[in-house]
């Protein structure tokens, strides 16, 4: 572009249009080698192709109350089975479904066995219409869609081949209250025990939980695997990974111990030599406790201390190579928290393929001990580029019929859909939508010298932006990496025929406007290096941000 001069011999007046940062947050490089299209802070904004964008609210399902006692949920279950399309939720010591005909809805207890004790945080999967629900020390649960029911298992000692020695197994028939994990892989249900290094399998494929004191008790056989595991401790995660393109990886059992070593297995029957096989023992980060592994495409991503990553990169590697995690952009702060905060129980992995994004659930505060804010770093899959959420508050994450739901871990609770409304914690009244809290986002974008490599004052910004809604914001421009305090002198809606300089010198964006241009004056030193921030406090999401036209003086 060519520059235009005014009268001012000394000075020669530039327009440089810099994109909307769409590489996300970035946390890793250093304040002057980051690329311009990144950003410093992304609270509350999504990264896409060629914009930004406000995320959206939550809106409120259901309190988790009955009577006069509120408490937490800890894990959401999709139950989607034979025209049955609901969730069932654990918390209170107890297990509910949502009463929609109330208005309010309500939460009605399934519960038709024995009350569960200590934290409601279970494990689970969905097999035959059966909803098979574990956790070690507890009675495991079956759920067909009607109630929850003690489910029964039997246990018989099945000699690992190679054996160990010595080997010494439980009693034959001992009914076990202490599977944990649990998942499906080969029409059979495989589990892990508590503080053991135990491969535990229903002995015949297709088995299902029965009710307690029915016919069809599950029998279990188990494989010891602390022969192979030279670290010690116990199984941490099992997982179905059906990896496309590696016939070698095709659709194996995975397990992974609390020091992290990573077991593969292929095959369909534990306790037949021929049809089971140890591939491989591989060594990776310590995972952390929660629901710290899930599939993405033909992947498996696992949360560890070392950052978030997907199993085909560990594998794959000679070493721990965190450029190759998924987190890699943000592995500073996530190295942080997983060490500061590796006993946290509520780390969660969320993939929703609607939104073509994965979520993280992370602590951020503690409180006398108390967990009480929790944080999201959110990847955009399509580029790669991460931001973080604020103001959730979450205790777990699950997706169901496509849609991203989650419990609040206030002491409040609550059940809560997410990317829905303009608000924060919104409700219906009826069929009317009563309002939340306003959505507060800020971004601070990466550093420019606008490749003008010259001292510059900064005279006025040029928001290009789509689909405002009366939105307020705030400016602030920081001149070679020094946090400035200064918000913009004023901001004018180009579009606008009045103007008003109101307390945070903003200026709302128009509403209806394919393109609105938001111009504000800048109010800063000069120097060589500039950086926009943009924060918005509002009850429209609705925002697109694609560039940003600076308007600068350069010294001759």
């Amino acid at each position: 572009m060519e520059p235009i001069r005014d009268n001012n011999r000394d000075k020669t007046n530039n327009a440089v249009m810099l994109v909307s940062p769409i590489g996300g947050w970035n946390a890793k490089d250093s304040l002057a080698s980051m690329p311009e299209t990144d950003a410093v802070v992304m609270d509350n904004w999504m990264p896409h192709e060629g914009y930004v964008s406000l995320r959206q609210g939550y809106r409120k399902v259901v309190d988790s109350k009955v009577g006069d006692t509120t408490f937490q949920i800890k894990t959401i279950m999709p139950y989607n089975v034979s025209g049955q399309e609901h969730l069932l939720l654990a918390g209170n010591h107890n297990f509910y479904v949502i009463d929609k005909v109330t208005v309010p809805p309500t939460l009605t207890s399934k519960l038709n066995g024995s009350a569960p004790t200590g934290n409601d945080k279970w494990n689970y999967t969905l097999y035959r219409e059966t909803l098979v629900i574990t956790k070690a020390g507890q009675t495991p649960k079956y759920y067909n869609g009607v109630s929850v029911q003690d489910a029964e298992y039997t246990i018989t000692p099945i000699l690992p081949n190679p054996q160990p020695t010595p080997i010494q197994p439980t009693p034959e028939h001992e009914v076990s209250t202490e599977l944990d994990q649990v998942v499906l892989y080969r029409n059979r249900l495989f589990f892990s025990y508590k503080d053991k290094l135990w491969i535990v399998y229903a002995k015949v494929a297709g088995s299902v939980p029965a009710y307690v004191g029915g016919t069809n008790v599950v029998d279990l056989g188990f494989i010891d695997m602390s022969m192979f595991c030279k670290r010690g401790g116990s199984i941490a995660i099992l997982a179905n990974w059906t990896k496309t393109g590696a016939e070698d990886l095709n659709n194996m059992l995975i397990a992974i111990t609390t020091e992290g070593e990573v077991l593969a297995f292929s095959g369909d029957d534990p306790a037949d030599a021929t049809r089971w096989a140890l591939k491989g023992v591989y060594n990776i980060p310590q995972v952390l406790p929660g629901s710290n592994v899930i599939s993405v495409g033909g992947d498996l991503v696992i949360i560890t201390v070392a950052g978030y990553f997907s199993l085909s990169d560990l594998l794959n590697a000679n070493f721990v190579n965190e450029d190759s995690a998924l987190s890699n952009k943000i592995n500073k702060v996530v190295k942080d928290l997983t060490h500061k905060y590796n006993d946290f129980p509520y780390w969660t992995l969320c993939y929703a393929p609607r939104y073509d994004i994965l979520l993280v659930n992370t602590a951020t505060f503690r409180d006398s001990d108390q967990y009480i804010l929790s944080d999201q770093h959110v990847l955009n899959l399509s580029t790669g580029a991460w931001s973080r959420f604020t103001g959730l508050d979450a205790a777990c994450f699950e997706t169901f019929k496509g849609d991203v739901y989650f419990a609040s871990i206030d002491k409040n609770g609550g059940l809560y859909k997410m990317f829905e409304g303009s608000t924060d914690g919104s409700s219906l009244n009826g069929t009317s939508v009563v309002d939340g809290r306003y959505i507060s986002g800020y971004v601070q974008q990466a550093y420019s010298n606008f490749n003008l490599p010259k001292i510059k004052s900064f005279k006025m910004a040029k928001f290009i932006a789509s689909n405002g809604l009366g939105v307020e914001i705030g400016v602030n421009f920081n001149v070679d990496f020094v946090r400035s305090n200064a918000v913009a002198k004023n901001s004018i809606v180009e579009t606008s025929a009045n103007w008003k300089d109101t307390k945070w010198n903003t200026r709302p964006w128009e509403y209806g406007a394919v393109t609105s241009i938001v111009s504000s004056i800048i109010n800063a030193v000069p120097g060589y290096y500039g950086s926009i921030g943009l924060s918005v406090n509002t009850k429209y999401s609705n925002i697109e941000w694609y560039s940003t036209l600076i308007i600068l003086a350069v010294e001759k």
